[in-house]
């Protein structure tokens, strides 16, 4: 047995440096081994240098349909149950479980969320299969190839013609642009079983192929069952050899193209080309890693001078084989590209003909220096699929492993030669002065090319603005404004768990739990106010998206590009989020970066500024919002449902208007009232001691005014049961693509109650069986869909929650989809919820409780309302036993009573001529 040989590190070790262990195997196959003592879990990557590039002519979207067939049938699962299968050892299929397939290549993933030795063992023979043993049955091909269609239609929107068309336009000659992955429609109803089967005997080679595996393994114990299960591997044929990328179309002046507006903001893309550049030398890489920063800070700045251009973005070098391009991506409002244009030229101009500043230079060696002091105290607490998908990403770049360690010395060594001369010459390579450039432009106030080309050539004749000056680098714990005296603690108990909670006297509860789970790390998780629950219904969408925008918005007197310049070599940025109970702030930091992370988090409470400039992204929110309202299937659904129950909630919330009469004032205003006076609870969670923690807080949320707004008056939910449920299902029609159409179906869970632990297992795992026998329903036996989604809503304190299906398929197909939903409902309500079904649902949110309960986010979250709502501690730690001792009976009642009503049903189809987003009209 696997699980008796294979040595796993003990414990002890938890401490020890990451080691990579490389090897080859007489078949060509490489392998790679990260020795992660700390790691909880196994990962493994299987890369395959195979995809859509690979296929012939009548080959379209093969690569991405074999990737489908490895989770049908295989050598070792005939009975096609992979998924079954792993989700009894606790997987999540398409989060655990999951592959993908780009132009180039072809990857499997599996996170184990344990190092069991024969999870392991099935994992490596799964991914064997996937090499040589897929079995291309007729039958299952025909039927997965309704899948791979509907994960294509999913991907059809009302953008797609316009990124189709750029890409075309900006990337003439090169094949990795007019060859996706998805195929066509034409191309999967070609592609039959024995295509399949002879696509991947041809380009699934072991000498293409790289796998990796990460965790708490010894290299010693897992080397030898690789060399087991894949030696057998044998390539069919000599290597076909890849047919080179076709050289871009050489421009002899600069070239516009207009694009249709479809996008939300508007986007506009300046490329140049030049020959390919050369696989640099370490300080030519560093060069252009160097000028790549100073040019995405130089753009920033000059977007900041024009409220309508939203962002300017490098993208690049993109390397080819015999080509590169280097483009910047324009953000803006429409009547805006011809500005945005100009800005582009300007900032290039500067860069090519002045170079960068000394300063400059230093300044982004400074933040890279601190960036690799981060990782070296942190990287040995990395998990285990991070690993792996590091590793996977540094395969796909061809570049090699180098420890954080090694990276710091590297860079110490080439720093000293890079003068601005050395830069600026890197610099000209992947812009060359000479070159003309392309430039695709997207605005619907309809400017000519001939303006888009004058705007261009202005800029390139105009006088260079005086080179910038390097940013200042604000060192010290302090944030930009001043915060108050440091507050006292006034009261400290010792709760269970060993959690540490503290009192300051301005009303600031702190929750304290350290840990080792990340050496080096804390999470920061801050609750202020009431969230939600404090506010009308009114008020709902201006709060929620003031939270979202309040650090872009800056602080009074410093605008967030003055902070991320001065700041840039702190981790200080963090999440702010509106929910139910409180508005959220939460971050991961370094431990050594607690005091000045609050820091910033307290002058955001303080003294937030909700700059003007928000003005544009929230307008930006609301023409996309009025977009997906009247083109996206499911966003359709939902909103004719909401509208349909609760028409006076909609009204204000969801509706397109409602966004679009907002402003930056209206944000401020419905935030106003918990930054000032709300209530305010500080978790912190990792590597931190009691006394950081106590000076920390002291300094920062606990020198604010006191906190002595007094809780809101209780409030029923805003999303009571309506009165009459419609019996027949809410029809209505969506402008999209013709070729899609959605289902959104409810069953509500009206008087269930949010707060019972019992109540809440039950849901998980009958929500867990729903969406298990729907995918195999509508996914596996019928292939109408892709990725259902199912799911609990339930809020604490409240009796009101659904149970959700919402489904997408073909238009023709829909009826037919929400009839097999509603059959699988009406089954599990009929008692025919078998032990496998229930271990399979339970066992993946134990494996997931598993491994929160060793992660510091998990437990911040936790902490953070527990001075609030009393059990919150003594509940997260009773629903792992709770969950544990549920029984198939508990959750087949569940399922009686939830799904036998019959459901609240919103259809979305499209509306009659339209036609699929890249059809001719």
């Amino acid at each position: 047995m696997l699980g008796a040989w294979v040595v796993f590190f003990a414990p002890a070790a938890a401490q020890a440096e990451p080691r990579l262990v490389e090897g080859v195997l007489e078949n060509g196959l490489r392998y790679q081994i990260l020795e992660a003592p700390q790691a909880t879990g196994i990962s493994l990557r299987l890369r395959i240098e195979a995809g859509s590039q690979d296929e012939a002519e009548d080959e379209h979207g093969a690569a991405h349909f074999v990737e489908h067939m490895a989770f049908r049938a295989t050598r070792s699962r005939p009975q096609g149950d992979i998924d079954a299968v792993m989700a009894q050892r606790g997987l999540t299929s398409g989060r655990d479980h999951n592959a993908f397939t780009s132009e180039r290549e072809t990857t499997y993933h599996l996170d184990l969320p344990g190092a069991d030795g024969a999870d392991l063992d099935l994992a490596l023979v799964w991914l064997r299969d996937v090499g040589d043993g897929l079995l291309f049955r007729p039958e299952d091909v025909d039927i997965e190839r309704g899948v791979v269609q509907a994960e294509r239609r999913g991907m059809q929107i009302p953008e797609t013609p316009t990124i189709e068309a750029e890409w075309a336009f900006q990337f003439v000659g090169e094949g990795d642009r007019d060859r996706s992955p998805a195929g066509t429609e034409e191309s999967l109803r070609s592609l039959d079983a024995s295509k399949l089967a002879a696509f991947h005997r041809r380009a699934y080679r072991p000498d293409r192929s790289l796998l990796i595996v990460t965790g708490p393994v010894e290299a010693a114990a897992v080397a030898p069952l690789i060399r087991e299960r894949f030696s057998g591997w044998r390539p069919a044929g000599d290597a076909a050899q890849r047919a080179p990328r076709r050289d871009l179309a050489r421009l002899s002046a600069p070239e516009v193209r207009l694009l249709p507006a479809t996008r939300v903001p508007r986007r506009s893309l300046v490329c140049k080309s030049s020959a390919a550049l050369p696989e640099a030398p370490e300080t030519a890489d560093l060069a252009e890693f160097v000028w790549a920063e100073i040019l995405a800070a130089r753009l920033t700045s000059a977007a900041a001078r024009d409220a309508d251009v939203h962002s300017l973005d490098v993208i690049g070098p993109l390397r080819f084989d015999r080509a590169a391009s280097l483009c910047v991506s324009a953000a803006h409002a429409d009547g805006a590209a011809g500005r945005a244009v100009a800005l582009i030229r300007t900032a290039m101009r500067a860069l090519s003909e002045q170079g960068p500043s000394q300063g400059e230079i230093d300044h982004v060696l400074a933040v890279e220096r601190a960036a690799l002091r981060g990782l070296q105290d942190t990287e040995a607490a990395r998990s285990s699929f991070a690993w792996a998908d590091e590793l996977l990403r540094l395969a796909s770049l061809e570049r090699p492993y180098r420890t954080a360690n090694e990276d710091m010395r590297r860079l110490n060594r080439f720093a000293e030669t890079l003068s601005p001369e050395a830069v600026r010459a890197a610099f000209l390579q992947a812009w060359p002065p000479d070159a003309p450039p392309r430039i695709s432009v997207e605005d619907a106030k309809a400017p000519k090319a001939s303006e888009i080309l004058a705007a261009w050539t202005a800029a390139g004749a105009s006088e260079l603005p005086p080179a910038p000056q390097a940013p200042v680098i604000a060192f010290g714990d302090a944030s930009p404004v001043a915060l108050g005296a440091p507050g006292q603690v006034v009261g400290r108990e010792v709760l269970e768990h060993g959690v540490l909670r503290l009192r300051f006297g301005n009303g600031v509860v702190v929750n304290h739990m350290r840990t080792s789970f990340a050496p080096g790390e804390v999470t920061v998780v801050v609750r202020i106010g009431d969230g939600r629950r404090g506010l009308p219904p009114d008020q709902f969408l201006p709060a929620t998206l003031g939270a979202a925008l309040l650090v872009d918005g800056g602080l009074e007197g410093h605008p967030a590009a003055e902070l991320a310049r001065s700041y840039a070599t702190r981790d200080w940025r963090f999440a702010a989020e509106l929910e139910d109970e409180a508005l959220v702030f939460s971050s991961e930091m370094l431990a050594g970066n607690l005091k000045f992370g609050l820091a910033m988090m307290a002058a955001y409470v303080k003294a937030p500024a909700f700059d003007p400039s928000l003005a544009a992204p929230l307008a930006g929110y609301a023409d996309r919002e009025a977009q997906l309202g009247a083109t996206d299937p499911s966003y359709v659904a939902r909103n004719a449902l909401m509208k349909a129950l609760w028409p006076d909630y909609f009204a204000v919330t969801l509706a397109p208007e409602a966004a679009a009469a907002l402003s930056v004032a209206d944000l401020r205003r419905a935030l106003s009232a918990d930054l000032a006076l709300g209530r305010i609870d500080v978790a912190v969670v990792g590597d931190a001691s009691e006394e950081a923690v106590r000076e920390a807080v002291a300094a920062t949320f606990g020198a604010l005014p006191p906190r002595r707004r007094p809780p809101p008056p209780t409030r029923a939910p805003h999303l009571v049961a309506p009165e009459a449920r419609p019996k027949a299902p809410i029809e209505v029609v969506h402008e999209g693509p013709t070729s899609r159409a959605a289902a959104q179906i409810r069953w509500p869970l009206y008087g269930a109650d949010g707060d019972d632990l019992e109540t809440l297992a039950t849901l998980a795992v009958v929500s867990r069986i729903l969406e298990m026998t729907v995918m195999e329903e509508t996914r596996q036996r019928r292939g109408m869909t892709y990725a259902p989604l199912v799911g609990v809503e339930m809020r604490p304190r409240s009796d009101q929650g659904v149970l959700l299906v919402v489904v997408e398929s073909a238009a023709a197909d829909l009826d037919a989809v929400v009839a097999a939903v509603r059959d699988a409902a009406r089954r599990l309500a009929a008692e025919e919820i078998t032990p496998q079904m229930f271990e399979a649902a339970r066992r993946p949110i134990q494996a997931d409780r598993e491994v929160r309960l060793s992660d510091n986010g998990s437990w911040a979250l936790t902490l953070s309302p527990s001075s609030r709502e009393p059990t919150a501690l003594s509940d997260s730690l009773a629903i792992g036993a709770t969950l544990d001792a549920l029984t198939v009976a508990q959750v087949q009642a569940a399922a009686v009573r939830w799904l036998t009503p019959e459901p609240i049903v919103a259809l979305a189809r499209p509306a009659a001529g339209l036609k699929e987003a890249g059809e001719a009209p």
